[in-house]
């Protein structure tokens, strides 16, 4: 296993063919590399998801506003040195990878020279001319054909003997993919035996990595060995969990589901699992053939090109993605060794049986591997190049664009921010605090890759009640496009109650305002309700009531609450005053439960078992008289307007009711979603509001009082609902939760909501258009 050059053993004495000249071999590989790429190089016209990054560092290399990427810089700058004289920062970069492409088979071509005759070192370039992958990483934006070319120029001196060259070209390479920091160790071990060599390896090297070390320090504020290293994988996430998490409990929910599908996998499972397949995908490339050939020529003449292999064993160290390009710096090595393999057979007949069977895999190779010269970069994204034409006259110098690919940003000059997975209101609110100014949603982003967001195009309620972006564009199928409102004004929100582990439900504001009620368990488990001061939260007053069942409500004096009690095996409801003592107001041997007292305090409405269902019943307080409202079905939480004119209600498996008194008409509030607590009217009786479920979280929901044009009204980290109204009507408390814990907070400031509704009512709102579902 010497690194020096070994000359072919069975060298060619005959006098050379004038066409086999050594310039004449190298005009021609060029020549042909370029012919060959000519037919294919429009089809690649757009840019990959990494190119957006590299073109983005070319132009903050020449001064642009743009805040350069951690990745290596080795690429981008050679890109920049183009830009000026192309005017396009995408076809600089194709220029630049095709140059390597074409210049990857000369340096094949002089490294197999080292070790094989003339023809069979041609018959390798060739073959480098001839891979489709190797094709396509040399027309796309992407750093592997530049890399590799660097590689292999610097194993080229190497087999020279040219230590200091050979350390800047391995340089190079780092500077432009890592992966050549695992080739440069250990071609280091190759000259453990001659320390000079080494050094001057060594030095070659370092010479070249410090600039990018010294930028990409720069860039971070921080000392940076390795370029990219965040971007990295590890050996136990898939790609979903690699992805930007808001919400550390979003992503533990995640995580704990996966290991109950599957379990996490250690460190050598996953190598283990990861290796053979990247193998075979390797083999897929070079075919069978020529993979059994190089194995051949490795046995017969080992020597450092061995070098070049190493990332492949140490790259499933740091990701499970397996990705078609990853393969391609392995391909030449494989090349290169299989040549040497093939010039070992000694045989005639063996040599033209092997020389055939090369052949024959080189086509199949090229029909089996199509699909790298058909299938087109960034595809299903053609749109977005297309639409940018038009887009790009409205976004400004930094404006900010979000997306789960770059490619709208790009090419319309923003700058991209990846849209993070979470749910609605975490993304909306980081995208709001990143300052982004437009939002992109298509199709198969919200159906497969962040489904937080569809309710931002499915959900009515939500899109009405959505003042943070509103749609500008909208193309059905495809795209809709969203900016940001700069106007937008967020609830004003005010913690009164700070959240706890306790159990907290039925939350009521007396009607003078200055007392907020709610149910709480004790220490032993039994329930008892808290009377706290709506200014401070300070608690007031504490009604021990053990046997209280369900929802309650207050008088129209603000000295009582009717509840339910269970006395008796019995459950009835009584007038429960502060300063003590129970009057009770129904009874009978059935379930009279979820009472509420009208707002002149003559009526109270309940759910009752009396009639065998659970209907809505009202008693009138004067004459005694009980009144049944429904007569099927399983209905609870029956409120009445303060006007008295209307009962809302919330009926199982239905949904929010609205019953008219007058005319004994009932109506199904259009607002959909699971519905939890009480609904609750608005002082003057304009407005209703409810709590829902959906889209990940708990918020509550506006609408007029016919149970039209829902609307949702909060949004924020975490849940809110059970919302109690203050009697001026301009703020509600609410029960929040923040994993498990929960609290009361007041939310103010709904002015713009409410106007927001009476436009809808009007018809002069503008509602977005949305996808198919």
């Amino acid at each position: 296993m010497q690194g020096q050059r070994k000359m072919p053993e069975n060298q060619d004495k005959t006098a050379e063919s004038p066409y086999l000249r050594e310039r004449n071999i190298y005009l021609v590989l060029i020549v042909v590399g370029i012919l060959i790429r000519l037919p294919f190089f429009n089809f690649f016209d757009m840019v990959t998801y990494d190119g957006t990054y590299y073109i983005h560092d070319a132009r903050s290399l020449l001064g642009e506003s743009f805040p350069p990427s951690p990745f290596p810089i080795g690429y981008p700058a050679l890109i920049a040195a183009l830009i000026p004289l192309l005017k396009d920062g995408v076809l600089a970069a194709r220029i630049v990878s095709m140059l390597a492409g074409v210049g990857l088979s000369v340096v094949v071509y002089k490294l197999a020279r080292e070790y094989v005759r003339k023809k069979e070192a041609l018959l390798a370039a060739f073959m480098v001319i001839l891979s489709p992958l190797a094709l396509r990483m040399s027309m796309i934006t992407m750093s592997e054909s530049l890399y590799v070319f660097w590689l292999f120029t610097g194993l080229l001196f190497f087999a020279r003997r040219k230590e200091l060259a050979s350390g800047g070209l391995l340089g190079l390479a780092a500077v432009t993919r890592p992966e050549a920091l695992g080739v440069l160790g250990v071609l280091a071990l190759f000259r453990m035996r001659r320390p000079k060599r080494l050094l001057m390896l060594l030095a070659g090297f370092s010479i070249i990595y410090s600039v990018n070390v010294a930028f990409q320090s720069r860039i971070a504020g921080r000392p940076v060995l390795i370029s990219k290293t965040k971007f990295f994988g590890t050996h136990a996430e898939t790609w979903k969990s690699r992805e930007r998490w808001l919400d550390s409990e979003e992503k533990e929910t995640f995580l704990r589901e996966r290991a109950e599908d599957g379990g996490e996998k250690n460190l050598i499972t996953d190598y283990i699992e990861t290796v053979p397949g990247e193998i075979r995908l390797l083999i897929g490339h070079v075919t069978l053939i020529v993979f059994m050939l190089a194995l051949w020529g490795f046995y017969r003449r080992r020597n450092f090109l061995i070098s070049s292999l190493a990332p492949f064993l140490i790259y499933p160290l740091f990701t499970v993605r397996r990705e078609t390009r990853l393969v391609f710096p392995y391909i030449p090595a494989i090349i290169i060794y299989a040549v040497i393999g093939l010039s070992t057979v000694r045989k005639h007949r063996f040599r033209i049986a092997a020389y055939t069977l090369l052949s024959i895999s080189i086509l199949s190779g090229l029909v089996i591997n199509r699909d790298q010269l058909t299938e087109p970069v960034a595809k299903g994204f053609r749109w977005a190049k297309d639409m940018s034409r038009h887009f790009s006259e409205y976004v400004r110098p930094g404006d900010k664009i979000a997306d789960r690919k770059p490619y709208l940003a790009f090419y319309s000059g923003g700058i991209y921010v990846e849209i993070p997975v979470a749910r609605y209101n975490r993304v909306m609110n980081y995208l709001m605090d990143e300052n982004v100014e437009y939002l992109a949603c298509h199709k198969k982003l919200i159906h497969e890759l962040r489904p937080g967001l569809r309710g931002f195009l499915y959900d009515k309620a939500l899109i009405n009640g959505e003042f943070r972006y509103f749609q500008g564009y909208f193309k059905p199928g495809l795209l809709a496009l969203y900016k940001r409102n700069s106007k937008y004004q967020p609830l004003v929100r005010k913690e009164l109650v700070k959240p706890a582990g306790k159990k907290l439900s039925g939350l009521a504001w007396s009607p003078d305002g200055e007392k907020i009620a709610f149910r709480e368990n004790d220490a032993y488990g039994r329930p008892e309700i808290k009377v706290i001061s709506a200014d401070n939260g300070r608690v007031e007053k504490v009604m021990k009531l053990e046997t209280l069942q369900g929802s309650f409500s207050w008088s129209p004096d603000s000295e009582s609450l009717i509840c339910s009690l269970k006395q008796n095996n019995n459950i009835d409801i009584y007038i429960c005053h502060l300063t003590g003592g129970n009057e009770r107001v129904t009874t009978s041997p059935a379930v009279d439960i979820y009472p509420f007292m009208s707002k002149d305090g003559k009526e109270i409405a309940f759910v009752s078992t009396r009639s065998k269902g659970k209907d809505i019943w009202i008693k009138d307080l004067v004459s005694g008289e009980l009144t049944r409202i429904t007569r099927s079905g399983i209905n609870g939480y029956p409120v009445i307007s303060p006007g008295g004119g209307r009962l809302a209600w919330i009926k199982k498996e239905k949904g929010l009711i609205i019953y008219d008194r007058s005319s004994g008409e009932s109506k199904l509030s259009e607002i959909t979603g699971d519905l939890h607590f009480s609904p609750v009217w608005s002082p003057d009786g304009r407005y209703l509001m409810m709590t829902r479920s959906s889209w990940g979280s708990t918020n509550i929901c506006l609408m007029n009082s016919e149970g039209e044009h829902a609307l949702q009204l909060t949004g924020s980290e975490i849940s809110e609902g059970n919302p109690a109204w203050r009697p001026d009507g301009k703020a509600v408390a609410v029960f929040i939760n923040r994993r498990g814990k929960v609290g009361i907070r007041i939310i103010s400031g709904m002015e713009h909501y409410f106007e927001r509704l009476r436009l809808i009512e009007k018809g002069e709102s503008f509602i977005p258009r949305a996808f198919k579902r």
